[in-house]
């Protein structure tokens, strides 16, 4: 019987993300992530509901039945930009936002 681990690594390659770039997402170390796939710790809410932002379906990690409803918000690349644009301070937010409206403007 596949387990928790086994389900959340299906998942991570599923989405084509190395366990590194899963762990930034959940916000983990990358040891972290190797303990929840070999079954060695258990995720916690906050991981999960991470994950579920990057597309695993939690659903089907944690009972093994596919929900059918995809829920990839947003790919690993978008949320990195998210995370780091949260992490930038007001000038430079201000800069970002002034780059994007010009981009809108032009297409």
């Amino acid at each position: 019987m596949e387990t928790i681990g086994d389900r959340l690594k299906a998942e991570r390659l599923r989405l084509g993300l190395t366990q590194e770039e899963m762990a930034g997402v959940a916000k983990v170390a990358r040891s972290a992530q190797a303990n929840y796939e070999k079954g060695e710790r258990s995720p916690d809410t906050q991981y999960l509901a991470l994950a579920c932002g990057a597309g695993v379906d939690i659903g089907f990690v944690i009972t093994g039945v596919r929900t059918g409803i995809p829920n990839k918000l947003f790919d690993a690349r978008t949320l990195a930009f998210c995370e780091k644009f949260q992490r930038a301070d007001e000038v430079d937010r201000q800069f970002v936002e002034r780059f994007l409206n010009l981009l809108d403007r032009n297409n």
